[in-house]
Formats: C-alpha cells, sequence, structure tokens
C-alpha cells in the first residue's frame, strides 16, 4: 500500500526489488521495529504501484511465515 487505509500495517521502506519471478520480490525494512521484510507483489499489483527502492510503503500480511534459528540456552 502507498498509503495507511485503516487495516492495521507497518510502514517500511522498500530496499530492493527482485523482478526476475513469476511473483515481484519487494525486501523492506521497517525502521520501527528494526526489521527486514521480503514481500510477494504479484506482476499487476506491482505495476499498479510503481515502487521504486526508496518508496515509503504500508505492508499488512495475508499469510504470514516466521523462520527463527534454532538456537541452545
Amino acid at each position: 500500500m502507498r498509503a495507511r487505509n485503516g487495516r492495521p500495517s507497518l510502514e517500511a521502506k522498500v530496499t530492493h526489488i527482485n523482478p526476475a519471478r513469476p511473483v515481484v520480490k519487494v525486501r523492506v525494512y521497517s525502521e520501527a521495529f528494526g526489521v527486514v521484510l521480503t514481500v510477494d507483489v504479484s506482476w499487476e499489483r506491482y505495476a499498479e504501484l510503481r515502487l521504486t527502492v526508496g518508496d515509503t510503503v504500508y505492508v499488512a500480511p495475508r499469510q504470514l511465515r516466521v523462520f527463527v534459528q534454532d538456537y541452545a540456552i
């Protein structure tokens, strides 16, 4: 999303765009939480949003997958 639309969302900056796949992989960084997210965007939505590196966007998950490293205490 380019602007907030009333749904809960996270403000982030676009740091990298990889359009060489069936979906466009967009990497964003949220300064508020210090996290990097990879977002899958359909080609149609990518063309509609006209994203470029440095843009501020608002992300809201539809499907969320979290990968954590195994560690021992």
